[in-house]
């Protein structure tokens, strides 16, 4: 290869193709003159001057033009070639090139040729491996090591000469979607990522990208942060038309794209893969469960094999049963890349199949891309090392110690968290106090979240707290972290003032009581009885807030909400003829005032 990585043989078939155009054109230019000029072989002495400055310009006109037809058809060469996609990495000075292979850490072990054939409608795969040096099973690091909380930094990582034999280094495959609210979780993510990494010596994680689906498959501005793998998403319309604006066929789609470019493969030194998703956080450095022959993955209670489901099974997999797949899903899974090369296009197609399928989508329902893995690694006889402690999926009810975490390698945060201020579970509904990533659809969450109420049941829910404190952790450690005027954990339930509440809060009764208040100038605003809120744009809704957090610190017992026009808005009656807004979510501030 060439010093600076790009492929110069390209270049050297497009001169050498131009060279022959010019000479084609060349000759048979100089025949068809060679030819004219024999025509006027009997013409006067001062014609064939004439016709030789005629013969000149017109060589000097042909060169050039041959010239241009040559670049011309080289360039064309390129428009028809595939796109290559492009590898984003930041170097050690903080710049961001072009990724090569070269890059990585790990030594690659073998050579691994990739291909497909059409075979009738569907699409096959074909895989053969080069073994270099045998990948010995076992020797990984110590599952049971004692890491550091996530409100602690981790060590920095050494060489692996000194390391045990039979390390298994795997690649960490983060699947996304280019979104707000995947890209926040793709850097908490990747900020816990590089910190577990550097806490052994010895990890067998050695490598990190984030395989993005986007619209046009270019950078989304992450890849200065994060090394990225862009790939053009699946068409947005037939996504909607087809398969219900499933976003999470993204995944196997940019994985077939992955494994059917060779080139992108060999990126990818390290034998195994490990897919992940964007909202995992890392208790600790996790080693390689997974065999040649064996992937790892996590034992989702929610993926098990059920009777019910033969009918639906055999639609898509007719040789398929309830019983012939395991209990896990497509992430967390470490899974060697030859198995992974195998099993991506079926994954797809059951994904696909099972989407179109009215009854299967309705019984799977958000699950069912899971399923199509589980079905497609079935249908290849490949069998998984089920992990109970993989990860786990707090919520509301559990009851864990503070060293829960020590018991498990990922807190996978897909259920909300959520509590009354007095710390007991709110089930079925937003809590007054809440964590739920889906809070943070087209915004990033607030630096510094409130923790949660520290009595009740949530007193002895350890995981939230750990959550709440990896969140602040890691963006507090982003320079960039963008600062939206979005809320935190507290403000997100909004119910009307109770009559209990109202007779407790001296500033519901101040505010009341047939006064009339302006917003920003326009007339007339009242706060009526049992929340009822009267504006000049149509009724809301309004009551005391209970988030201090938020409140000013001398002004805490004079905060309310007034909610109406689809906006939310926090007030703070900053004295008897006056308060000021500021509306969630843009953060827009109105001042008003006391009018009769």
């Amino acid at each position: 290869g060439s010093p600076d990585g790009l492929d110069y043989s390209r270049v050297t078939t497009d001169s050498q193709l131009s060279f022959k155009i010019v000479v084609c054109v060349g000759v048979a230019l100089r025949y068809f003159i060679r030819k004219k000029s024999g025509m006027r072989r009997g013409s006067a002495k001062q014609g064939q001057k004439a016709n030789r400055g005629s013969t000149v310009r017109t060589l000097m006109l042909v060169i050039a033009s041959s010239v241009t037809l040559g670049w011309l058809a080289a360039a064309l060469s390129h428009l028809k070639k595939k796109p290559t996609l492009q590898v984003y990495k930041a170097d050690d000075t903080g710049s961001v090139r072009l990724s090569r292979p070269e890059d990585q850490q790990v030594p690659s072990t073998s050579s691994i040729h990739y291909g497909t054939r059409r075979e009738g409608s569907g699409l096959v795969s074909s895989l053969s491996v080069q073994q270099g040096e045998s990948v010995r099973s076992g020797g990984h690091a110590d599952a049971e090591q004692d890491q550091t909380p996530a409100s602690q930094s981790g060590a920095s990582a050494s060489s692996t000469d000194n390391c045990p034999p039979g390390r298994k280094p795997y690649h960490v495959l983060l699947t996304a979607q280019s979104s707000p609210y995947q890209n926040w979780q793709s850097r908490i993510m990747y900020y816990h990522w590089k910190k577990q990494q550097k806490s052994n010596p010895c990890t067998e994680m050695t490598n990190f990208t984030r395989l993005t689906a986007t619209r046009d498959g270019k950078p989304d501005g992450l890849e200065n942060e994060i090394p990225s793998i862009f790939m053009k998403q699946m068409d947005p319309a037939e996504l909607a038309r087809k398969y219900g604006s499933f976003g999470v066929l993204n995944r196997p789609h940019t994985m077939v794209m992955l494994v059917n470019d060779p080139e992108l493969m060999a990126r990818f030194q390290e034998e195994y893969i490990f897919i992940a998703e964007t909202d995992h956080v890392l208790f600790k450095d996790i080693p390689n469960f997974a065999t040649e022959t064996m992937p790892a993955g996590y034992k989702f209670g929610y993926m098990q094999r059920n009777r019910g489901f033969d009918r639906l099974i055999k639609r898509v997999w007719p040789e398929g049963a309830w019983d012939k797949h395991d209990q896990t899903g497509p992430s967390p899974l470490i899974i060697h890349k030859s198995q992974l090369m195998q099993v991506a296009q079926p994954w797809l197609d059951f994904s696909l199949a099972l989407k179109i399928d009215q009854e299967a989508n309705a019984a799977l329902g958000w699950v069912l891309e899971m399923w199509g893995y589980v079905l497609a690694a079935g249908s290849l006889g490949i069998k998984h090392t089920v992990l109970d402690k993989f990860q786990i999926e707090p919520a509301n009810l559990n009851q864990l110690g503070p060293n829960f975490w020590k018991d498990y390698y990922i807190f996978h945060y897909t259920y909300g968290i959520e509590y009354t201020m007095h710390g007991e579970p709110m089930l079925n509904t937003i809590g007054e106090w809440s964590l739920d990533k889906r809070h943070y659809g087209s915004s990033y969450p607030p630096r510094n979240l409130q923790p949660p109420p520290n009595e009740g049941t949530a007193k002895n829910n350890a995981a939230a707290f750990w959550l709440v404190n990896a969140f602040n952790e890691a963006t507090a450690a982003i320079p960039d972290w963008p600062d939206y005027p979005t809320l935190g954990t507290v403000g997100w339930r909004r119910e009307k003032i109770t009559d209990d509440e109202y007779n407790a809060s001296p500033i519901a009764k101040e505010i009341s009581n047939g006064k009339r208040w302006s917003w920003a100038g326009s007339k007339h605003m009242e706060f009526k009885p049992r929340g009822e809120l009267v504006t000049p744009w149509g009724g809301g809704t309004w009551g005391v807030r209970h988030d201090d957090f938020n409140c000013p610190d001398n002004l805490k017992d004079r905060c309310v909400y007034a909610d109406f026009a689809n906006s939310n808005h926090n007030l703070v009656f900053q004295d008897a003829f006056s308060f000021v807004s500021k509306r969630l979510g843009d953060g827009e501030i109105v001042k008003g005032q006391l009018t009769g």
